[in-house]
């Protein structure tokens, strides 16, 4: 009885396991596969034309497409009247709507250009107005972009009296020449833009429509009320601007790099003429206008380029050429302890990740003049484990978060401003931010990582919306250049 016993309690559990893998069988066999069905990579866009006024249009005008994923230009005919433009098959991402060719008399109503987003399998829908009024009239138009935006203005119009009219951030006021204040000739003016945005435009002088309308556009530029851009002018000195005042911290000579703002934003560090001119040195500039302190004194026949601060503020990154090399140093903020991280070669352009931990920075390897810089990242303490992150590139800044790097995509002599991942994934170009001769360098993130500001074209700084993988709309903001913001 106890041998069966054991030998049935051993069958047993092996019973139930073939049992269990006949079921199994049965089961794959009646249940096919479900095939898994592809991601759309694209969407269209419908744009719909609405005309209104007393003197249209009459030879008809172009809906233009740029592509920011692409940097390619799609053109869509518009009937005089108006009506609807269907376009298939566009990729995934922001891209940039204008339309052109319209009537001197003609304008486009709200925010123009304007940004719109193509999402998977979906068609974006857009609604836009054009406005052609009869004549003898001053047309004011407003365009605002950036963040923490005002809801309205006041146009102030002066002639031999003065009247007031309100007008949205993004919108167009039309004053037919009946409802202008007496005179022959008036000042237009745009008040009540926020402490936070600026606009550049000085009053503008209209006089003798003869039956005419006169177009006066404002564009307005903000930026977070909070945060602040330092910046350097093109005759050697440094400002620090929270969007329509800007506080002179000093004229500098031998400037180079630009300044690098503090992180809790009340120092500056620049590389200067130091006191015999025959190089450049590292100084500190305080927020408030008065005097800092100097970092380098280095002397004759070494120059230093720009520079960044560590996350806690008490260290700055810079680079040193010595000769015909340039390498990466560490100094503290007072000038004391300085550490030398990487030995020979060309090194420039160094950036702190937000953690500390990491120097992001420019290599170039052998003949600096044949060949293009790469970005590349090592250990911030020793300078150790240096790793290629893309090529070809330089001006590498670190995004709030350490997930990306911003940096000047080096395809040609001009470069165009890209986003990269931190481990060299993910590569993002804005597609065409350089022409001939406008270069796109110098890029700095907002604090909070949804725009890039950016040296361009015109000699100014421009600021371009970033949503984690595409970019949007590029827009002017002051004149000046190598932006550090936070």
């Amino acid at each position: 009885m106890y041998v069966h016993r054991l030998a049935t309690e051993r069958l047993l559990p092996l019973s139930l396991l073939l049992f269990g893998l006949f079921v199994q069988a049965c089961s794959t066999e009646t249940t096919p596969t479900a095939p898994i069905e592809p991601q759309p990579t694209s969407g269209s866009l419908e744009v719909t034309i609405e005309e209104t006024g007393a003197r249209p249009d009459t030879d008809g005008y172009e809906v233009a497409l740029t592509l920011a994923t692409q940097g390619e230009l799609l053109l869509r005919p518009v009937p005089p009247s108006g009506g609807t433009v269907h376009v298939p098959d566009l990729p995934v991402g922001v891209h940039i709507l204008r339309v052109q060719g319209l009537a001197a008399h003609c304008f486009v109503a709200g925010q123009h250009p304007r940004g719109f987003t193509i999402r998977p399998g979906a068609t974006t829908e857009l609604v836009v107005g054009i406005s052609c009024p009869g004549p003898g009239a001053v047309l004011v138009n407003t365009v605002t972009r950036g963040r923490d935006v005002g809801a309205a203005y006041t146009v102030l119009i002066e002639g031999e009296s003065a009247s007031e009219r309100s007008i949205g951030a993004n919108d167009s006021l039309l004053i037919a020449e009946q409802d202008l204040p007496p005179g022959t000739e008036w000042f237009v003016r745009l008040t009540g833009v926020p402490d936070n945005c600026w606009q550049d435009r000085p009053p503008q002088r209209v006089r003798d429509l003869r039956g005419a309308t006169i177009r006066v556009e404002y564009a307005v530029a903000c930026i977070p009320r909070s945060s602040r851009i330092a910046f350097a002018s093109l005759g050697g000195g440094i400002y620090l601007t929270s969007g329509s005042e800007a506080v002179a911290l000093g004229i500098f000579s031998g400037l180079d790099g630009g300044p690098s703002l503090s992180p809790d934003r009340s120092r500056v560090v620049l590389s200067t003429g130091g006191a015999d001119l025959g190089g450049n040195d590292l100084t500190v500039a305080n927020a408030d206008g008065s005097v800092g302190n100097w970092v380098t004194t280095d002397g004759m026949g070494s120059f230093v380029g720009s520079q960044a601060w560590s996350p806690d503020g008490s260290r700055i990154v810079f680079w040193k050429q010595s000769g015909s090399t340039s390498d990466i140093y560490v100094v503290n903020a007072n000038g004391s302890g300085e550490v030398r991280l990487t030995f020979g070669g060309w090194n420039t352009h160094p950036a702190w990740s937000p953690d500390g931990r990491s120097i992001a920075f420019c290599r170039t390897e052998g003949d600096i003049f044949e060949n293009w810089p790469a970005i590349h990242r090592m250990n911030a303490i020793d300078g150790s484990g240096i790793t290629k992150v893309t090529e070809p590139g330089c001006d590498p800044a670190w995004s709030p978060d350490g997930s990306k790097i911003a940096f000047t995509h080096q395809l040609s002599f001009w470069p165009d401003l890209a986003v990269i991942g931190a481990d060299g994934s993910g590569l993002t170009t804005l597609h065409g931010a350089s022409t001939a001769g406008q270069s796109s360098r110098s890029p700095t993130w907002s604090p909070d990582g949804s725009q890039i500001a950016y040296t361009g074209g015109q000699n100014r700084i421009w600021i371009v919306g970033f949503d984690g993988n595409a970019f949007g709309e590029s827009f002017p903001f002051r004149s000046g250049s190598a932006p550090s913001w936070r």
